[in-house]
């Protein structure tokens, strides 16, 4: 019974730190790719993280959650957010 319980803490310490390293790629990749592309691999790679099952709907997910913020943020709110690689597209 020691085991399990050890092994569950081991488990989520390494999980805390693969969030956090997730987190600090979303804030280094911020500026080169820009907010929509970093934020939709940080939604994947937590994805990947809680075990999800299907693709299609993390893509589509990370897509939809992608756009309504970009939409909120930027043409809502006029709020300059980096645009990275979609500078040219999204103005």
């Amino acid at each position: 019974r020691k085991n399990k319980e050890n092994e569950k803490s081991v488990q989520f310490r390494l999980i805390s730190l693969a969030i956090f390293l997730d987190m600090l790629l979303f804030v280094v990749l911020m500026e080169p790719l820009g907010y929509p592309l970093a934020n939709m691999l940080m939604m994947i790679i937590m994805y990947w993280l809680s075990n999800g099952k299907s693709w299609v709907k993390c893509i589509l997910t990370a897509l939809i959650f992608t756009v309504v913020s970009v939409l909120f943020f930027h043409t809502y709110l006029k709020l300059n957010i980096p645009m990275g690689l979609l500078g040219g597209i999204i103005k």
